[in-house]
């Protein structure tokens, strides 16, 4: 690991927001990270060309009252690789224990997702700090795009994560 980012926590993205830059992430560890009041416990993007993913470790990180309990990628992004990363014990308050996938508009979506391990990880589908109550799901992965999208999952591994209500634990 080339570089730790824990323990931080913020209104949204725990440890990085990003607002219309394209990302490039090598040898990473996000651990302990927590967003408060928005999505993405480590990291919340939107916007940006493209995001990419090399040998980056998301543990333990936490989305108190929204989605994506390590990522949270919305908006433009349209061109995402992520590759020999690990998400493990990551939890939302909502959808998508791990990571969180949103975009409308009219931009053509590229998501590949290669070597990656999902790991306990839980989404609590709406009991958030708040009492409310919302519907979600996705233990690992909630994917809410609903433009022209591919997604490829290749050579990846999901074990233990749940959804505690909803679907795709």
């Amino acid at each position: 690991v080339g570089l730790t980012l824990q323990n931080a926590w913020d209104g949204g993205g725990g440890a990085i927001f990003n607002l219309g830059t394209s990302l490039i992430f090598q040898s990473l560890l996000f651990q302990n990270n927590k967003a408060i009041s928005s999505g993405g416990g480590a990291l919340n993007s939107s916007g940006g060309d493209a995001i990419f993913m090399d040998g980056v470790t998301f543990d333990n990180n936490e989305s108190q009252t929204q989605d994506g309990g390590a990522l949270y990628l919305s908006g433009s992004s349209s061109n995402v690789t992520i590759q020999n990363v690990t998400f493990s014990n990551n939890k939302a308050a909502q959808s998508g224990g791990a990571a969180y996938f949103t975009g409308t508009g009219t931009t053509n979506f590229f998501w590949l997702l290669d070597t990656v391990q999902f790991n306990d990880n839980e989404s609590l589908n709406g009991t958030a700090n708040n009492g409310s109550h919302q519907s979600g799901g996705g233990g690992a992965i909630f994917n809410a795009v609903d433009y022209d999208e591919t997604t490829i999952f290749k050579n990846c591994t999901f074990d233990g994560n749940k959804a505690t209500e909803g679907k795709g634990g």
